[in-house]
């Protein structure tokens, strides 16, 4: 996939969507797309991983967002609720599968887990900032990932 196209067609909207169209936010989420897809090529974890879509969130980290943070944010709940297509799991939360099938959807739970953390987003243009974000925040300090690797798949 393009990554302007991305951008523009996906990452944005669903900002403006979600009521967050910082520019910071955007482009810490396409950077982290960009590197977690190996520019927005792979849609599940090479290997035995269990890494789902562009933004690689776990399922684990996807129930995560659902059960202790979006359970308290009623507004974001729906809003992120009605992203989602027509399957379910029993307790109500969408299925693993809308993080390959659904951009939106898989975005909009990226978005979750960086919104969540308590420190501010670096500046948009600063991109060794925005990795090291992401490091702390999505990749955490055991995640094999680096803020170079970050920074060098993010798309100048």
């Amino acid at each position: 996939m393009d990554a302007k196209q991305f951008r523009q067609y996906i990452v944005k909207p669903t900002l403006i969507y979600l009521g967050d169209p910082r520019l910071n936010m955007e482009n810490l989420l396409v950077g982290t797309a960009c590197h977690e897809s190996a520019g927005l090529k792979y849609v599940h974890q090479l290997g035995a991983g269990p890494a789902l879509g562009l933004f690689q969130i776990e399922p684990a980290t996807h129930k995560d967002q659902w059960d202790n943070y979006l359970a308290y944010r009623p507004h974001y709940h729906d809003l992120i609720y009605r992203l989602s297509s027509i399957r379910y799991l029993e307790n109500g939360m969408p299925d693993d599968s809308e993080l390959i099938g659904n951009i939106p959807y898989a975005l909009s739970i990226a978005w979750c887990k960086y919104h969540r953390a308590p420190e501010a987003i670096p500046d948009a243009e600063n991109f060794y900032g925005l990795a090291n974000y992401w490091k702390r925040h999505y990749n955490t300090a055991g995640g094999a990932g680096t803020v170079d690797e970050w920074v060098s798949h993010y798309p100048h």
